[in-house]
Order: C-alpha cells, then structure tokens, then sequence
C-alpha cells in the first residue's frame, strides 16, 4: 500500500470515529433536553462520547498535516481542492466546538449530575447547548459527505467560489439545526413548566383539604 493510501486510510478511521461519537452525543444531549434530568449515566455517555469525538478529530489532524506535507512536496497542485480546505476549515470549526464542551460544559454538567437542568440552567444556557450539539453533529456528517466526494479538480480561479458555497451550505445547515433545537426547547421547557404547575396545584389541594391544616 501506497503512503498516500496509509495516510488517507488513517484520515478515513479518524473521521468515522468522530462522526459516529458526534451522532451518539447528539442522541445524549436530544435526551438529556427531553428529560432534563441529568443522571450519571447521562453524564458518563456524554464524557466518553465526547472523548471518542476528541479522539477522531485528533486523528484527522494528524493524518491533514502528514497529508498536506505530502502534497507539497510530492503534487502542489492537487492541494489545490476546495472540498479539501473546506473540510480543514470545518475541522477547525468542530475542534473549537470540542475544546468549549470539554472545558466549559463537561466540569458544569459533572456539577449538577442528579438534578435537573431546567431548575438550574438559563434559557440562554440550555440553548447553548443545543446549538453546540447541532455545530458537532452537522461538523462531522459535513466532513463525512465531503470525504465522500473526494476530489472536485477546480482550478485556482473556481477555489473561492465553490469554497464559499461549501461554506454557505453548511453554515445554513447549522443555523437550520439551531433553529429547530431551540424551539423543540422551548416546547420542552413548556411542557415541563405546565407539568410542575400541575404538581404545585395538586399539593396545594391536599394541604388544603387536611383536615389538621387548621392547626398549621
């Protein structure tokens, strides 16, 4: 086997990893908002979830960098591919996404494992969330289609228009992703807000009607 076809073998098994991480984390994160408690084993699937994704995305930078060092000095020209530099740009997209989670939202969440997010989070914050899992699942299905597609051979006058539409597509499929979320979390907090005013009004009624309320 050729060394291009080892390193690209290793950016495949990179990208695979991470998609695959990425579309189990979204599934934690759609269940953890669901439900709003956050139980251990939530907490633990999201830990080792987003390790897994750390791990593919770690993979498929080191595989880019051997690769791109293999063009220059082997065929400059072939570096020459929109798809290729959009699926970088998009890397470093997930990447930033990765490193955020792993420093900001992982030490929250391990804070409040055995209560429930809807009493403890902002809105602001609880769509914060469902936006970063929008950015990884999208980043990495994004990845995937274009590692799929391989090389689309434009020359240097056609890179900034087909980068750009790339770009456009995805940032569109982002935004639609963050848009849907936020309002399945709304209706979510609705429903969970009507759901507590129920109990409220239930064990008002029962206190009410004890018949040694008088004495209280």
């Amino acid at each position: 086997m050729e060394f291009e076809q080892i390193v690209l073998s290793i950016h495949w098994v990179g990208i695979i990893i991470g998609t695959i991480a990425a579309f189990y984390l979204g599934l934690v994160l759609s269940k953890l908002c669901a439900t709003g408690d956050l139980t251990r084993s939530i907490y633990m699937n999201f830990r080792y979830a987003l390790k897994v994704c750390i791990l593919g995305a770690a993979i498929v930078w080191s595989s880019t960098f051997i690769y791109i060092s293999f063009l220059a000095n082997i065929d400059p020209v072939a570096a020459i591919d929109p798809g290729f530099w959009a699926r970088i740009t998009i890397v470093a997209l997930v990447s930033c996404n990765l490193y955020y989670m792993r420093k900001v939202v992982l030490p929250m969440a391990k804070k409040r494992v055995g209560m429930s997010i809807f009493g403890g989070l902002t809105d602001v914050q609880q769509n914060r969330m469902i936006a970063l899992g929008a950015v990884s699942s999208i980043s990495w299905i994004t990845i995937l289609v274009l590692a799929m597609v391989g090389r689309m051979g434009a020359g240097v006058q056609d890179f900034v228009m087909i980068y750009g539409a790339i770009m456009a597509v995805y940032f569109l499929a982002v935004g639609a992703c963050v848009v849907i979320g936020r309002i399945a979390g709304h209706l979510i907090r609705q429903r969970f807000k009507q759901r507590l005013r129920k109990k409220q009004y239930y064990y008002q009624k029962i206190v009410s009607a004890h018949p040694h309320n008088k004495y209280l």
